[in-house]
Parts: C-alpha cells; structure tokens; sequence
C-alpha cells in the first residue's frame, strides 16, 4: 500500500467553498475542512450564551461551536513531508484503538469516533474500545450505548466507581481488553487524518520495543479550527517538577533528522500512545497505582528507555487534539485527602530515578508527599534489567539542552528578611506571598552560572520591573 499523497488543497480546487456567512456560505456547513467556527456573541440569544459560557466553563473548550459541526467533518491537506508518498507499507496487522472518556462532550466525542471509522481502512481497524471512566453526564450512559450500537467495531467498557476515575486505569483496562497486539491510545476529544494510521502500524512491525506517536496538530479551543501550519519541532522533555516542557531539538540533531522517516525524540505527550501490546506488559503497563492524571508519561519515557526500547515520532502521520483552555477535573487533582494519600510524581522518582530522586522530592512537598507501595514497580524494573537513569539524561541531551539542577550555588525559597513572605512564580509576574515550606512554585535555584530560576523560568529585570522569561 503506498501512502497517499494529499498535496493539492480542496479548499483551492472549489471555489464556492468559504466560511463566511451570506452568499459566501460553503455548502457543508460550519467548520468544513477545519475552518474556524467564528461565533458572533451579537448574533446569540441569552440561552445560547449561557450555554457557551457552560461549554467552556465544563470541557475547557467551545462546546457550543462544536455542536454546530458535522460529526463527519472532513479535514484538509495536512503538511507533510513529500517523501512520505513514497514510503511503502505492507502486510500491516489491524490495530485496536483504546480511548478513554469521561463525561466528554457528545458531538466531540462523536467526531472523534467517526474521524477514525471514515479514515480508517477496515482491514487495519481491529476495534475501538471505548472506557468509560465512570462517567456522571447522562449522555454518557443509554444514549452512547444506543449510539455505538449503530457502529461497527466500536464496543464500550464501563468501570465502576471503584475501579474508576483515574486515567491510567481507564486507558490499562482498555489495552488489557485489546485483541490486537498494536495498540493506538488516544484521547476523546481528537481527529485522525487520511493515512495517519499505516506509518504507525508499519513501525511497531518493524520496532516492536518501542514507542512511538503521531505529530499530533493542534485543534484551537475556541474555534476547533485544526491547525495546519508546519508545526516548528519541538521536543516534550521533562523538568524536575516532573512536569511535560517542551523544548527545541539542537540544530546538529535537527540537521540530521529525514522528515519522511520516524526519529527519536526525548519523551512523547500521553494524548496519543502507540505501541506493542506484550512488550508494553512486559514492562509493567501503565501504573495504576496513580491517581487522577499526572506523571505517567514521564514513567513511559523513562523505562522504554532504560529497559530495552526506545521512543520515535512518526512524521507521516498526523491527528489533530483539542487543548483545553483549562484544568479539568481539577476538583480531584486539588483533592487534599486524594492527593496527600501518594503523590505521581514521588511514584515515578522512587521507581525510576535513582540518585535524582530526591531533587523531585524536595522540589514537590519537600519530602512531605508519599509513594504508596512501589514494590510491584520496581520488581518490573529488576526483571528487565534496566539501565540507570544517568543513561536517560545522557541520551536526552543528545537531542536537546535540558536543565540537569547539581552543581548550584543555592535552592529552595527566597524569602523576604523583613516581612517573611516568599518569592513565588505563576506566570510571567513573580510575586510574594506567605511561605508554605513545601517548595512547587516557591523553589529557586541559584545555579552554577548564577542564574535565578524555577526549572526552566528565570528571573529577569526587564522594562524596569522583575519578571521571568524562558531561560537562554
């Protein structure tokens, strides 16, 4: 099967096709092609605009501009590098795709069903399993099951209050349940694209030890336009908070990258996991010891790493994701009796990290968060025999220039000798509040060249006041 090549812009070749209002209307509808839902608050009634402020306030996105698009909504040309249409790809397995969803907006999780069932081809499609995170909203009952129904290969698992509302669980039930042994992970809010799923495919053929995704395109919150720039690429690194950071590839490792072949990178986003099922097992799944969300990638990147695989993006294949405009379930991951029980991130240190553990504990809590047991974790560790973690760093800053804090002249809080308050970073203005001795956002260091900085944000004297900026 050769891939196909979707240069020519049908946007371009039909004329009659717009997305404006009047005579200049398409005839398919809003957001037709990934064009924007442009929504005027003048033209919408009280209603209307109590349901748009719902929407966002509830998913992080414009729900009510996404009701207003087809479920079946084609996408445009998606830029790719040309010498994708020349890749050859054969004797491909069928994949099943595992997505798990709670309390989703119905049309976007419509969309996401149906973008994989028109761009799929059936004999690659093994099934969608869909994992009900024990879900609330209504919709996410009777009338998804009655939906689904109508849908070939698509099945549901629904996970009661005990074992759900955590994201590892849901997307590990899912992938236990698989009958393929490729497994796509992706979220409920995504739109595959023509040919996104053969390079993925024909990858874990080849490389069955590693992990590997999409480019995955950014789908705009407000106007659910897809977004086709080239994107710049960008590496997803990690900080010592454990947090996602994206950072840029060095030049020389740029300059050595084919745009039509897969290549390494440092670490992956969770939003699209690609993989083989028995070698992902092998390495312990996901940990469902965590809570909520948080953290797991991290765990990914460092053990594909460390235990006999490695981690690529697939160029030639594309989806597109929509990035909440805010913090869902938020209310669970600020929980005080849920969180204070164990700690992602200490999970991932203790397991994973070696001698750099305690950099992460002093940064998160200062040593006041908890592991839960750990035990199975690093049993999964020993049996693979794993490499140290000095081999993750070392082969990260291959790529990229990650900020490693040892050797500081100085770290932890900065507080005020008069009125005892501490320097705390939340965006681009820093600010002083009351010291809560846990470090997180409270925790500078004064590193070896004596840059003041908070992991990758330092502090600067700028238009003649204090602010942080990306540190050079």
């Amino acid at each position: 099967m050769q891939h196909k090549n979707y240069t020519k812009n049908y946007l371009e070749r039909n004329e009659f096709v717009r997305s404006k209002k009047g005579e200049n209307a398409n005839y398919f509808g809003p957001g037709e092609f990934g064009q924007p839902v442009k929504l005027d608050k003048v033209d919408l009634g009280p209603s209307d605009l109590k349901r748009l402020k719902a929407g966002f306030e509830k998913h992080g996105f414009n729900e009510f501009a996404s009701d207003l698009i087809s479920s079946h909504r084609r996408i445009g040309t998606i830029n790719v590098d040309p010498g994708c249409a020349n890749n050859i790809y054969d004797n491909l397995s069928p994949a099943s795709i595992v997505i798990p969803v709670r309390d989703e907006s119905w049309s976007i999780l419509l969309r996401t069903l149906h973008s994989i069932l028109s761009r799929t081809p059936l004999n690659l499609l093994q099934e969608i399993i869909l994992v009900d995170d024990n879900s609330k909203m209504d919709n996410m009952k009777g009338r998804l099951d009655w939906y689904i129904s109508h849908l070939q290969k698509v099945k549901i698992l629904r996970l009661d209050e005990k074992r759900g509302r955590s994201l590892m669980v849901a997307r590990q039930e899912g992938i236990n349940k698989a009958l393929s042994d490729i497994v796509i992970v992706i979220d409920s809010h995504t739109e595959v694209t023509e040919g996104w799923i053969e390079p993925l495919i024909q990858r874990i053929r080849e490389k069955p030890n590693f992990l590997v995704a999409p480019i995955v395109d950014q789908i705009f919150a407000e106007t659910l336009e897809y977004d086709y720039k080239k994107p710049k690429p960008r590496a997803m690194s990690f900080d010592f908070h454990l947090e996602q950071d994206w950072i840029s590839y060095k030049q020389e490792y740029l300059n050595s990258i084919s745009w039509s072949k897969p290549y390494r990178t440092t670490g992956i986003q969770g939003n699209a996991l690609v993989f083989n099922k028995t070698f992902f097992n092998k390495l312990g799944g996901l940990d469902t010891g965590m809570k909520v969300w948080g953290g797991e990638q991290q765990e990914l990147m460092f053990k594909y790493v460390m235990c006999g695989g490695d981690i690529e993006i697939v160029p030639c294949s594309h989806i597109g994701h929509v990035y909440r405009q805010k913090l869902i379930w938020s209310n669970e991951l600020h929980n005080k009796t849920i969180m204070d029980e164990m700690c992602n991130q200490y999970r991932v240190a203790e397991v994973w990290m070696d001698e750099y553990k305690h950099l992460v504990f002093n940064r998160l809590g200062n040593y006041t968060r908890k592991t839960g047991d750990v035990s199975s974790r690093k049993r999964i560790r020993e049996e693979n025999k794993c490499k140290p973690f000095q081999y993750v760093l070392d082969r990260i800053t291959q790529m990229i220039d990650l900020y490693i804090p040892v050797n500081l002249q100085a770290s932890g809080a900065i507080v005020h000798s008069e009125t005892k308050l501490c320097l705390s970073y939340w965006g681009e203005d820093p600010f002083v509040g009351k010291c809560h001795g846990h470090g997180y956002s409270q925790f500078w260091d004064l590193s070896k060249d004596f840059q003041i900085r908070c992991e990758n944000q330092c502090l600067v004297y700028e238009d003649n006041k204090i602010k942080t900026k990306r540190c050079e």
